[in-house]
């Protein structure tokens, strides 16, 4: 029984819906919202355009994850980690 449960459940974490809020808006934080929805765990659903668009999107189930780049931040340096 236990190996047939096993087998049975599929654990993995794919295409979680999220919205993006970019207060950035630079070509960086776009690329990084672009290489998280190409790892397949991330389907960016939507943008929002603030903290409470955000939680709406969540609360509503529109959305499980929200993403957010606050202004002036160092993409960049984020994006080569990843």
């Amino acid at each position: 029984m236990m190996l047939i449960f096993g087998y049975a459940v599929n654990i993995d974490v794919d295409n979680i819906k999220t919205v993006v809020f970019d207060q950035d808006m630079s070509s960086s934080s776009r690329r990084l919202f672009q290489s998280f929805e190409a790892t397949g765990t991330f389907n960016v659903v939507g943008r929002v355009f603030s903290y409470e668009e955000l939680r709406n999107s969540i609360d509503g189930g529109y959305a499980r994850v929200g993403l957010v780049v606050p202004p002036g931040r160092n993409i960049l340096a984020f994006t080569a980690a990843i």
